[in-house]
């Protein structure tokens, strides 16, 4: 990469890292304080509602985002385009999910559920507001303002369902937290933003920015049916509380990991396509990239693996017992999930239909097989979501390595590495707990500090002998996002 774009690159790491873990801190931090206000009924129906909202959307998105991102001329005249066809689209959007709401009641057979969407759906109105601005500061690697915005969203919603919960409001607490949070972001791009609509317009440029989004649109929905079908086929088969504990599951779960691998896409997407002519730099970053992303999640998963009985119970509650072999099962996701998704690639280099067919392949292995699993147990369920990536993750990395230049020993090595180092530390678990488990005979903040300090102190020692550079790179990585010096190895 140029100077000028890894610079804005590590730049803006800086920047979304900062925002992705202030709100998953605080998402974390609201499920811990709802879950002791809320039921897991709760929980459950805002999980119906959000399916039925997410999937409504897609109607509305038709892939402008990334293919306003990904352009590189005529920018004014895209930008006219999203925001004409998305202000129309969402509009169409609000009628259809008003439309389907009595659908959704007689699929998932709560009669609670159709007004609860139809009120969150103004969630969804304040959100497309503010979209192109948020797509034209992503285009130029201007993450502080969006970090700014999104944590300022972040802090209403959480202060507001936190409120409402205390004073008995029940799901409605986190809905109308939700909605609120989603109204002060517009406020905010709109007030913040130099861009606004204009009478520019250019149909030859509407009608490539259509054709490309209707692709990465395709491609949106059937990963969307893909990664929901586990939540659909709960809810309607096993019923509302399953998917209370099942949504629960995926919470914790994406929690500490769904902002890295967030982060690292949101960057690399704009980045990449900045350089989208450089197969052999983009390339050396995908490699580095996918490497720092296994390195957090290595140690997060095994630490899941094998100390769900201590973690639940101390940190959520009794009331969740439950979701500790569901955790479990689900560990080897929090690995492997990173390793399937590597659509900034494909999109930056215009690789869309390959993306397609791969996406398409995973469809039809893992929904058929979720299916079968929704009609034998909740745990089944889980099983079949880690089965289904730890076998199409080599598929994804396989496919990388023939859009780009990346060498397959160095792809490997970025994996391997922390998988060993991650074995480290659950033998290091399991001998802790062998020697002092008797001392705690029930789960406690204090047990759970002796088993785990010691493991992830070994994880550490691991991977500084496998890779003595890395904390190097990461002072210097550092020193960039600080800007105190100019990045230079490009």
């Amino acid at each position: 990469m140029s100077a000028e774009t890894s610079t804005l690159a590590i730049t803006g790491v800086k920047w979304v890292a900062i925002g992705s873990v202030s709100h998953r801190a605080m998402r974390m931090l609201l499920v811990v304080i709802l879950a002791r206000l809320l039921t897991p009924d709760d929980f459950g129906l805002i999980a119906v509602a959000s399916l039925v909202l997410a999937l409504a959307a897609r109607l509305k998105q038709l892939g402008f985002h990334g293919a306003l991102i990904q352009r590189q001329e005529n920018l004014e005249e895209a930008a006219n385009a999203y925001f004409f066809f998305n202000t129309g689209l969402v509009v169409f959007t609000y009628v259809v999910i008003l439309a389907l709401s009595p659908v959704a009641v007689w699929f998932f057979n709560d009669e609670r559920v159709a007004l609860v969407i139809n009120v969150m759906a103004i969630k969804l109105l304040a959100e497309a507001a503010g979209a192109v601005q948020r797509s034209l500061a992503v285009r130029d690697l201007d993450f502080r303002r969006q970090t700014l915005i999104e944590l300022a969203e972040t802090f209403v919603t959480a202060g507001v369902a936190v409120l409402l919960a205390f004073m008995g409001f029940g799901v409605w607490a986190l809905i109308w937290g939700m909605v609120l949070g989603a109204a002060v972001a517009a406020v905010l791009w709109w007030g913040t933003t130099p861009w606004h609509p204009t009478r520019a317009w250019s149909w030859p440029v509407a009608r490539k920015m259509f054709r490309f989004g209707v692709d990465l649109w395709a491609i949106s929905n059937l990963s969307y049916l893909l990664e929901s079908a586990g939540r659909f086929f709960v809810g309607r088969f096993l019923g509302v509380v399953p998917l209370g504990y099942f949504e629960f599951s995926n919470r914790v779960i994406h929690g500490p990991t769904g902002g890295l691998v967030e982060t690292s896409n949101r960057v690399a997407l704009p980045a990449f396509s900045r350089e989208q002519g450089d197969l052999d730099q983009l390339g050396r970053w995908y490699v580095k990239m996918t490497g720092y992303v296994c390195l957090a999640t290595a140690p997060i998963a095994t630490t899941l693996l094998f100390m769900a009985d201590q973690i639940v119970p101390v940190v959520f509650g009794p009331q969740w017992l439950t979701t500790i072999p569901l955790l479990r099962v689900l560990s080897p996701f929090v690995f492997m999930s990173p390793l399937v998704f590597a659509w900034p690639v494909y999109v930056a280099t215009g690789n869309t239909r390959l993306l397609m067919r791969f996406t398409i392949a995973r469809f039809l292995i893992a929904v058929p097989a979720l299916l079968m699993a929704a009609h034998v147990s909740l745990l089944a369920v889980c099983t079949v979501e880690s089965l289904a990536v730890c076998l199409l993750a080599p598929v994804n990395l396989y496919l990388v390595t023939r859009v780009i230049s990346v060498r397959a020993s160095a792809l490997l090595r970025s994996v391997g590495q922390p998988l060993i180092a991650a074995c480290v530390l659950g033998s290091t678990v399991l001998a802790v707990r062998g020697l002092v488990g008797d001392l705690f005979p029930a789960p406690s903040l204090r047990s759970l500090t002796i088993y785990l300090v010691p493991a992830w102190m070994t994880y550490l020692v691991a991977v500084a002998l496998m890779q003595p550079r890395l904390f190097a790179d990461l002072r210097r990585m550092t020193a960039v996002a600080l800007g105190l010096r100019m990045e230079t190895d490009h």
